[in-house]
């Protein structure tokens, strides 16, 4: 095999390996308007969703005279995603910008220096966009345990000694 062979300019038909011209280039104006209003059209349902939910949850709790108890759980939810999402997203994200910048040893691939021009803000745009989901999805699972922070927030004596510990 020679180096040509396993290029990416290849794929296109064309490009330095086999006498063409340069690498096509990729026009991202449509690539990033449609890839963003996916975006906000999925953002926008998940929201409508969670909103109706809220709703539907506080005129219950209004309806039984609880609506202090909501408002906490609430709350406590909220701060809860956001503020494990951000501690995800700033160890992560930290993790990614180390990467990217001392990350880059000896070539197991030989590709062409146009390929990784073309390959590196792909992949660096890919690790950022898998940084903010899972920073989503572990704000969402550090929500779900709001009643274990709250029971330890709000911890009481109920008068009974243990006896394992004794106390």
């Amino acid at each position: 095999w020679d180096e040509g062979d396993i290029a990416l300019t290849n794929v296109f038909g064309r490009g330095p390996a086999n006498g063409g011209g340069p690498v096509p280039q990729i026009n991202w104006r449509p690539i990033a308007f449609w890839g963003g209003a996916a975006a906000v059209v999925i953002a926008l349902l998940v929201l409508v969703g969670w909103l109706l939910r809220v709703y539907t949850d506080v005129l219950w709790f209004r309806g039984l005279g609880y609506s202090s108890v909501f408002r906490t759980m609430l709350l406590t939810r909220v701060w809860l995603f956001f503020a494990a999402g951000f501690a995800f997203a700033a160890i992560a994200a930290a993790n990614v910008a180390l990467t990217y910048r001392f990350g880059r040893g000896p070539q197991v691939i030989p590709l062409p220096e146009d390929t990784l021009r073309l390959l590196r803000p792909l992949v660096l745009a890919g690790a950022i966009l898998v940084v903010l989901v899972t920073a989503l999805i572990f704000g969402g699972a550090a929500s779900a345990r709001w009643s274990s922070i709250l029971g330890f927030l709000n911890a009481t004596s109920f008068g009974i000694t243990d006896s394992q510990f004794g106390r």
